[in-house]
């Protein structure tokens, strides 16, 4: 069990344990380390790296060892959501292509549970077992063998992976998607998903979380069910609602006496009649008693 002090800043923190066995027949002292993540208190926005634009401070490049290869930040034919897409061409050969996005400086991870984007193959035929993968801090994913994306799906295909599976949280510094094969293809909506916590900790007989927050939807944009993850700080009637942009009320997902602590609903993109709704921007409120917040999210058939 360990108390984290009140004023400890979030990040990545390293922490060191020294072990002194008094009764041994011989003394000796074993040290042991590892890494954690400290996350701040309340909800944690996504970081967008790309959607419409690049994020500040982030690059892109298209290249193999020896090359630099075309992308286009502002396509328009082919885009998931908004107006513009990132359009690249990729080569086969002696090496690997790569698209990688990179940071000004090493991010720090902590806050952030999945990274997702939108992919689109392309129109020409270019999978025949060739590897297609995703690489960040130190680890490589196989997108196809692991099924994340289905090359024979010529459509927009939504990819959520928890950070969890490239390994242990450590600086960020770059995400690359590369291969080795020809192909036309397409991104969108590249970010990094934040979290929603309630770690601070008064004392250690303190368990009630003090944060009143609601997530941002994912998948988000969605075309059939989106999830929506919310905390209220105390048991009180709870009220999370549906509505179109011309302000009415689409669906209420939850009007009931909730007690303290993280909750989660789903929205199924009907309206209160079991209608399917149309594609578009929505907003979804929550209420708490005195407390409201609210956030958009995008139905795209």
């Amino acid at each position: 069990h360990m108390v984290v002090p009140p004023n400890l800043r979030p990040g990545l923190k390293r922490v060191s344990v020294r072990v002194h066995p008094s009764d041994a027949a011989v003394e000796q002292d074993v040290h042991m380390g590892w890494q954690i993540a400290v996350l701040p208190d309340g909800q944690i926005d996504d970081l967008v790296i790309y959607d419409e634009e690049l994020a500040a401070g982030w690059t892109l490049v298209n290249k193999t060892a020896f090359t630099e290869r075309p992308f286009d930040l502002q396509e328009e034919e082919f885009v998931f959501s908004g107006d513009r897409s990132v359009s690249f061409r990729t080569i086969a050969g002696d090496w690997d292509w790569v698209l990688r996005f990179r940071p000004a400086e090493p991010l720090d991870p902590s806050g952030f549970s999945y990274i997702s984007f939108a992919f689109h193959p392309g129109f020409d035929d270019w999978y025949r077992g060739e590897k297609f993968s995703l690489y960040m801090v130190g680890h490589l994913i196989n997108l196809v063998d692991e099924g994340f994306v289905d090359p024979a799906v010529r459509d927009w295909q939504r990819v959520k992976i928890p950070l969890t599976r490239f390994g242990r949280a450590a600086p960020l510094k770059e995400v690359t998607f590369g291969g080795d094969f020809y192909a036309a293809m397409y991104l969108d909506d590249v970010r990094l998903g934040g979290v929603v916590t309630h770690t601070a900790i008064l004392d250690e007989t303190s368990t009630s979380p003090s944060t009143f927050a609601l997530a941002q939807s994912y998948p988000n944009p969605f075309n059939s069910e989106t999830v929506i993850e919310f905390v209220v700080p105390a048991a009180d009637r709870v009220r999370l609602r549906i509505y179109n942009l011309s302000g009415q009320v689409v669906t209420d997902l939850v009007d009931e006496a909730l007690a303290a602590g993280t909750h989660q609903t789903r929205w199924d993109a009907h309206n209160d009649a079991g209608q399917p709704v149309a594609s578009g921007v929505y907003i979804y409120r929550l209420q708490a008693g005195e407390l409201e917040t609210s956030r958009k999210l995008v139905l795209v058939r």
